[in-house]
């Protein structure tokens, strides 16, 4: 094609339709929420993570695996019930909440660990 005819081609073309601000639009806008929830989640079981690798540095794996207990322990009721009665939104809720909790737990873990020790360590 020839620079006049590509010319002649954009100019007579219609203006882009305006991009829709929702993550999904229609039908599906009600997941734009869930992936919030569930993107919310993960951001809090990444961060937990880190804190977990410091408690085995200050070896103290068992104070970890009792916090990482807290998580199935207080999602399996809450998210079975929230499910039934606002679907899937409400599971993803359930979830984030017991995240929340289980991460306040794994930040006053390395606190509980470095104040508390066995009777059966030595001390420094």
């Amino acid at each position: 094609m020839a620079n006049e005819e590509v010319a002649g081609t954009l100019a007579g073309a219609e203006e882009p339709p305006e991009p829709d601000p929702q993550l999904y639009p229609g039908p599906c806008a009600v997941y734009g929420a869930l992936v919030s929830l569930l993107g919310a989640s993960e951001v809090l079981s990444a961060a937990g993570l880190s804190i977990s690798r410091g408690l085995f540095c200050l070896d103290r794996a068992d104070l970890d695996f009792a916090v990482y207990l807290t998580l199935p322990a207080l999602s399996a009721a809450p998210v079975r019930n929230l499910a039934r009665s606002w679907g899937v939104l409400g599971a993803a809720s359930a979830l984030l909440a017991a995240q929340v909790f289980s991460a306040a737990l794994r930040i006053l873990a390395p606190v509980i660990a470095t104040s508390w020790v066995p009777e059966e360590c030595p001390s420094p």
